[in-house]
């Protein structure tokens, strides 16, 4: 059968449903996140349980789905005992009593090795998900670092593209994962090996006080309050979401009231920043 379109109708001779529109869109674009921007349907965290999902464009199967503005969803109070992963996702349903797209949480399975949901990719369903996130067990506030955006992940959501077909990302965006979990304990090795060979390269009488801050930037900044206990001198390391920053991206300001590290660049908000300080002193721990 050959078939052809769009033409204006004359006495109602040409006429047109959804699908034969969305077959015309299905070879021109893929399905995914419209990235017209980086923060393009995002998950952040929010208070408590809840997650936003910022406003932006999807399109599945041709058919699309806009969030034009700051989108809330409150994730299932967590286990007392096992941690779960739930999946924020794009649904496409196009089951009768249905036919729409929707954000929505899928629930994971509490587990001693929580794994993701599977998105299902069926003739009526599909689910594309944006983001994972950890709810450990116990907990009553999701942070930042519980989420993982997978909105660049081909094997389960992707970014849209015309015409070619989308690009693989999803090997990329696992070595992007992998890189950052082994720098990540690469640093934690260094900093416990530092702490702990400290004392004996100071003096044998000596040991190592630790003072410790850690926050959720509130608002963006650049200013984070450093332990009381800081004094020029002292030993002070700065993590930035868990990576530690280098002495050249932050300095100590201690003139003030309280003692203040400024960054060199704005942290956004809900950001992590973890201050260490280490003060030797002198006589038997």
């Amino acid at each position: 059968m050959i078939k052809s379109g769009f033409f204006n109708s004359i006495d109602g001779d040409r006429k047109y449903n959804a699908d034969d529109l969305t077959k015309y869109w299905g070879g021109l674009m893929t399905s995914g996140v419209l990235a017209n921007s980086s923060s393009s349907l995002q998950v952040i965290a929010s208070t408590g349980m809840n997650i936003n999902v910022l406003k932006g464009k999807g399109f599945i199967d041709s058919r699309w789905i806009e969030n034009t503005g700051t989108y809330s969803l409150t994730l299932a109070a967590s286990d007392t005992i096992l941690d779960r992963i739930d999946a924020i996702i794009m649904k496409l349903d196009l089951n009768e009593n249905v036919r729409s797209i929707v954000i929505s949480i899928k629930k994971g399975v509490a587990s001693s090795t929580p794994v993701a949901p599977t998105m299902e990719r069926s003739e009526k369903v599909q689910e594309y998900c944006l983001a994972t996130v950890k709810i450990k067990k116990r907990a009553t506030t999701i942070l930042q670092s519980d989420i993982t955006d997978t909105r660049a992940n081909t094997k389960v959501c992707g970014w849209v593209t015309g015409l070619i077909t989308q690009v693989d990302t999803s090997t990329l965006f696992l070595q992007w994962q992998k890189a950052y979990e082994d720098y990540f304990a690469e640093q934690t090795q260094k900093w416990n090996e530092f702490v702990s060979n400290l004392t004996d390269s100071l003096n044998v009488s000596t040991y190592i006080e630790q003072h410790v801050i850690e926050k959720t930037v509130d608002v963006a900044t650049n200013e984070i309050y450093a332990p009381d206990a800081y004094e020029e001198g002292d030993i002070i390391q700065v993590f930035k979401n868990g990576l530690l920053l280098d002495e050249n991206e932050y300095e100590v300001e201690t003139d003030a009231v309280v003692p203040t590290v400024i960054l060199e660049n704005v942290v956004p908000k809900d950001n992590e920043i973890k201050i260490i300080v280490l003060k030797s002193k002198i006589g038997i721990k």
